[in-house]
């Protein structure tokens, strides 16, 4: 094997391997949680710490494709696993501060594609999340290959339905078969839009939508209230006329 192969395999196993040893870092911080019950500081950390892995996963994705381009005989198949492992506990990780703690702006968009099957479609849909993430900073894709020895890849396959390939997943909505860029950004832009309702509901709460229609509806009822009154006495005095 070549030396400068083995040189830059090994420099980035060890880079990514550091970003794996910060994800163990951060599953302690969620055990911790769940002994203390201290949501408020862990949530306050969490957010931080899941924005730097964020940072650091897009640049190992780039030194791992990069490495894998320039070596012509080294291995890179480890380094390639270390990362699916590593992106695998980001999602988890982002997926438990959104259910805990709320205020994550991500959107992770699931990629399932299979590992040791010839896929033209898949790589296609692959170029076309690649150019959805560059014009939304808010997304993170995380690709998952389907028949390898990763199990939350093959368990979120199954929770999913997964039965075509290219398939993807955006808020617990399923797209199979290749999809444009428009489908997928329109589908993005309504759970955009349904988020910022539910935000606004969730933020302002029950005494704010009270007082709104206190504002609103009980000026509109006042209104009409004389002229139903009106029509009550018009509807008696009719009752009346009938009796006698």
């Amino acid at each position: 094997m070549n030396f400068f192969d083995t040189s830059r395999i090994e420099n980035v196993s060890n880079e990514i391997e550091i970003v794996l040893l910060d994800s163990e870092a951060i599953q302690q911080l969620i055990f911790y949680e769940s002994i203390f019950e201290d949501s408020d500081s862990v949530c306050k950390i969490l957010s931080n710490r899941i924005d730097s892995q964020i940072e650091k996963t897009r640049t190992l994705l780039s030194e791992l494709e990069s490495t894998n381009a320039q070596v012509m005989f080294g291995d890179t198949r480890i380094p390639k696993l270390k990362y699916r492992i590593q992106n695998i506990q980001l999602y988890l990780l982002i997926e438990k501060a959104r259910k805990d703690c709320g205020g994550i702006s991500v959107i992770p968009v699931l990629y399932f594609f299979p590992e040791n099957e010839l896929c033209v479609d898949c790589v296609v849909q692959a170029k076309v999340l690649d150019s959805i993430v560059q014009q939304n900073s808010k997304l993170r894709v995380f690709a998952l290959p389907v028949g390898t020895d990763i199990p939350v890849a093959d368990a979120l396959a199954i929770k999913h339905s997964i039965s075509k390939y290219p398939s993807v997943v955006i808020e617990g909505k399923l797209f199979e078969g290749l999809v444009s860029e428009e489908v997928l950004k329109s589908a993005i832009s309504s759970w955009s839009q349904v988020k910022k309702s539910k935000n606004y509901l969730n933020s302002h709460g029950f005494l704010d939508v009270f007082l709104l229609k206190k504002r609103v509806f009980y000026p509109v009822l006042r209104g009409f209230l004389p002229l139903a009154l009106v029509f009550q006495g018009f509807f008696i005095s009719s009752l009346d006329t009938v009796v006698a």
